[in-house]
């Protein structure tokens, strides 16, 4: 008995999902990294945001990979849907959810908040990209499947 092998097969929008949220976890401890705690008794606002934003791109990156893995439309959808959501709440995180610093020269508020809306952004327009591509292709899977008569 021969057992056939599925070839995982991704597309340009897996790889996108997982590039840019690879991007937003390295950028925040790296490129676009909120102010560090001056002391132990005085740790700023920011460092919380930097924090939940490091937290939400694990999250974004354990997403994208499953949607990388995963062949089934509707779950490839489902996971989209799920990408976008928390791309929103992450994008509300610095300035709007978590305070930053009060000065506007601050690498928390020019890079921080700049990049995190740019990745964002970016995740929620792929995300909501796959999602229509999936729906369509759902939707016609299911329209040959009651023109067969299955």
């Amino acid at each position: 008995m021969l057992v056939k092998k599925k070839r995982i097969k991704f597309g340009l929008t897996d790889l996108l999902l997982v590039i840019v949220s690879a991007a937003m976890l390295i950028g925040i401890k790296t490129w676009f990294k909120v102010c560090e705690p001056k002391s132990d008794d005085m740790v700023m606002s920011c460092h919380w945001a930097g924090n939940m934003i490091t937290v939400m791109s694990v999250l974004l990156i354990v997403l994208a990979f499953l949607h990388t893995v995963i062949s089934d439309m509707r779950f490839k959808g489902g996971i989209s849907l799920s990408i976008a959501g928390i791309s929103i709440v992450t994008l509300l995180i610095p300035g709007r959810i978590i305070d930053l610093c009060k000065m506007e020269e601050m690498s928390c508020r020019s890079n921080t908040q700049l990049w995190t809306v740019i990745l964002c952004g970016v995740l929620i327009l792929v995300s909501l990209i796959d999602i229509i591509v999936y729906l369509l292709a759902a939707s016609k899977e299911n329209h040959i499947r009651m023109y067969e008569g299955r």
